[in-house]
């Protein structure tokens, strides 16, 4: 469950950041109507996603959209040649976890409430 990058860092014992981007969900206006329409459209391999930014150029964001990206320290991942599952799965781990605590020190500070969670699927 997209780990691989996890997998290829250990291969060659590279180090790995934590990013998240603040605001990159107000950037776009998505329209959501007209769902199950657009499901069966989505199973037929074809995208029926709608969405604007811009008014001039919809294709491109909002420009008045704040937009604040925090990265984490490195996080240093030891050089196996053949990871193991575990192994990919221990340090995805410590890179997600790493990720959600930069949310939760970030989040207050652009505008989020309190109850606001990261949910990573």
């Amino acid at each position: 469950k997209r780990t691989g990058f996890i997998k290829y860092a250990l291969q060659h014992g590279c180090r790995v950041h934590a990013c998240y981007t603040f605001g990159e969900t107000d950037s776009f206006t998505t329209f959501t109507g007209f769902k199950e329409l657009r499901l069966k459209i989505c199973a037929k391999g074809i995208p029926a996603v709608s969405f604007f930014g811009f008014p001039l150029m919809p294709f491109l964001p909002k420009p008045d959209i704040r937009l604040v990206t925090y990265v984490s320290e490195a996080i240093k991942l030891p050089k196996i040649e053949e990871p193991t599952t575990e192994d990919v799965l221990k340090w995805h781990k410590v890179y997600c976890d790493t990720l959600v605590k930069m949310f939760e020190s970030g989040k207050k500070a652009e505008g989020l409430p309190d109850d606001a969670r990261l949910e990573i699927l």
